[in-house]
């Protein structure tokens, strides 16, 4: 299933990852964004970002990455 994401939630996401991004959600966890297989997050070592917040997750995007050749082990 693919889901739209709402363009003002992808507007807070850095210009460089947008392409990238597959999902923006919130549930009682907290907030999630979720990549493709070019989109990475070092600090936890996966495509995705979970945060509280906003302000969290903003924090975290500033280390993420865009892989050249993807990530070999995903399979979207």
């Amino acid at each position: 299933m693919t889901r739209t994401i709402n363009p003002a939630l992808l507007y807070r996401i850095p210009a460089r990852l947008r392409p990238h991004v597959t999902d923006i959600y919130r549930d009682s966890d907290g907030l999630w964004i979720e990549g493709d297989r070019y989109f990475w997050n070092p600090l936890n070592d996966s495509h995705t970002v979970h945060e509280d917040n906003w302000k969290q997750a903003r924090e975290t995007l500033r280390e993420c990455e865009v892989l050249a050749d993807g990530d070999p082990e995903c399979h979207d």
